[in-house]
């Protein structure tokens, strides 16, 4: 199978893992899109959502806190990087809303849900940098 496979010969084989197979995690759903569901990830939302309810609460230093948090469990999650920013932004701080922005707009720049919120971060960013 292997020879007809390479050789171009054979149909797409399309593996199914079995839930009893080790190696194979369930996923969840995030903003940005399926995630592996590990403990880690899992609790990095968790955190991400207290994190967001902080920012709209208007307590930007306990949403650092724990956003930096979500980051250490799962820090290829966009969302993290982009409420990070908007603490930042709410702390009046350019350069560190500036610096989570960039990495928000790594992870998320592909993904046309986060294109508007993106470009507004973004210009709230270069507002506050030409005040």
């Amino acid at each position: 199978m292997i020879c007809l496979a390479l050789a171009g010969c054979a149909g797409k084989v399309i593996f199914t893992p079995t839930p009893s197979e080790p190696d194979v995690k369930p996923v969840i759903e995030s903003e940005s899109g399926k995630v592996p569901n590990s403990p880690q990830v899992v609790a990095a939302i968790q955190l991400l959502e207290q994190g967001k309810r902080y920012i709209h609460d208007g307590k930007p230093d306990e949403a650092i806190r724990i956003l930096e948090r979500a980051i250490s469990l799962h820090p290829s999650n966009g969302e993290n990087y982009f409420y990070l920013a908007d603490a930042w932004i709410i702390k009046q701080s350019a350069e560190q809303a500036k610096e989570y922005h960039l990495m928000a707009n790594r992870y998320l720049n592909h993904d046309p849900a986060w294109e508007s919120g993106l470009r507004l971060q973004f210009e709230r960013i270069q507002k506050m940098v030409t005040q």
